[in-house]
């Protein structure tokens, strides 16, 4: 057995036994929830002890599952480069290595996926009492504004007010995946449905958490939950996701990557609306979108019939400056809304023909007489 091999073995037992040992500790953290007892502050502090107890268990463990994996390619890759008379010796021992810890690895996904559940079942509780909270704040407030401008409000009515809150609507959260692109429209959204509201800020947070997803989740879960840490994650998704230099190099990007699914009429109007759409919003943070060779990089993603007519119009323009990214689309715009035309004009002749050739139905129906 060559020494190479021979280490490979060994990390994989290590990973796969310190795998195994986080996947033992974190199992007595995914029990069901239970009906916590107390004033609404003690349980919501017991609530988020359970979260950042299963926020400390699953990162860890997302590593070691990460390096068994590698692990796992190592020794399947040590034993692809042995000879075939090694392989025959190592074989059944490789096989049943790798399978165990394959199990090891697809129990890992099993905790990981239960974790997360769990997790968004707190945030959920911790989610409702934040609005009982705030309904209750709000009832006070009214009911303290009726007491202080009409006669006191008799006893046997004074729980009728918290009951009629409840009817308020839910606050409308966007999502956020994590798409640059997206940052500014769910900012914009979330500020003015959630953060601009007069609602506690811990309310505020956990709105904010249930509106992340992805990557976006994955690191303000970092953040313990405490309203102090509002702003700080905030201000760390502004940096990440709002700079617009970031974003300017992304719509770039996306314009380089776009690509027509074919030459017919519809595909060449959807890649002119991508691209439009990425142009706007690039024209939006500054950058001169008229240079020529990014008109060029657009203009060479249109199909050839399309461009020679482009061209056409292009020649008869003054000048060259004159050809403008808004020119551009102006014209491209034109000569699709003259295609869609034309297609249209034909599947109403084709229709019209069809109908003039097919015979009248002849019955058998007698005479009256």
């Amino acid at each position: 057995m060559s020494l190479s091999l021979r280490s490979a073995k060994a990390k994989l037992t290590r990973a796969k036994n310190a795998l195994d040992t986080l996947c033992k500790g974190a199992e007595g953290v995914i029990t069901p929830l239970e009906t916590l007892q107390g004033n609404e502050e003690d349980i919501l502090g017991k609530l988020q002890g359970q979260k950042g107890i299963i926020r400390r268990k699953a990162l860890p463990l997302k590593g070691a599952r990460s390096q068994l994996e590698e692990a796992i390619n190592n020794l399947t890759n040590n034993f692809d480069r042995m000879g075939e008379e090694e392989k025959g010796s190592e074989r059944a021992e490789c096989e049943q290595r790798i399978e165990t810890a394959w199990d090891s690895v697809a129990h890992a996904d099993t905790l990981l996926g239960l974790m997360t559940e769990a997790e968004a079942d707190i945030s959920q509780s911790v989610d409702n009492i934040l609005q009982r909270q705030e309904r209750r704040r709000i009832a006070q407030e009214r009911m303290n504004g009726a007491q202080s401008s009409t006669q006191p409000i008799q006893a046997e009515n004074s729980y009728q007010l918290p009951m009629a809150t409840q009817l308020l609507p839910r606050l409308q959260v966007p999502k956020f995946t994590g798409k640059r692109r997206d940052w500014e429209n769910f900012w914009s959204t979330f500020k003015a449905n959630i953060e601009d509201q007069a609602i506690p800020t811990m309310l505020n947070f956990n709105y904010l958490i249930n509106a992340l997803q992805g990557e976006a989740r994955e690191a303000v879960n970092r953040f313990q939950v405490a309203e102090e840490n509002y702003a700080e994650v905030v201000k760390w998704l502004q940096q990440k996701y709002g700079k617009d230099s970031l974003l300017i190099d992304e719509l770039y990007k996306r314009l380089e990557d776009y690509e027509a699914e074919g030459d017919s009429t519809r595909a060449q109007r959807r890649l002119l609306d991508e691209v439009s759409t990425a142009m706007i919003q690039l024209k939006n943070k500054g950058p001169d979108i008229n240079h020529r060779w990014l008109l060029n990089v657009i203009f060479r993603k249109f199909k050839a019939p399309l461009q020679t007519k482009m061209l056409e119009k292009r020649g008869k323009l003054n000048s060259v400056d004159e050809w403008t990214w808004d020119k551009f689309y102006e014209v491209a715009d034109n000569l699709l809304n003259k295609e869609e035309e034309l297609e249209r004009a034909k599947a109403t002749l084709t229709k019209e023909e069809g109908t003039k050739g097919t015979p009248r139905n002849q019955t058998n129906n007698r005479p009256c007489i």
